[in-house]
């Protein structure tokens, strides 16, 4: 999944957490969308291991207002 990451120009969830905490700020919400369907849970089961609290994958269809 590495691979295909690099190449579609994407994150895998090591990578977004590695430039998450660059932010220098845990306490953001962060949303994330766009999972493709054939790896949906294995990347929902990766970001739950990131241990960022306010992390929410969104389902198909889901708005959020900020």
């Amino acid at each position: 999944m590495t691979e295909l990451a690099r190449t579609s120009k994407h994150l895998t969830p090591s990578v977004f957490a590695r430039e998450f905490r660059k932010i220098g700020r845990p306490d953001l919400p962060v949303y994330v969308y766009h999972l493709k369907p054939r790896v949906r849970e294995q990347i929902r089961r990766e970001l739950a291991g990131l241990g960022i609290a306010k992390l929410t994958v969104l389902e198909e269809g889901q708005e959020i207002t900020i």
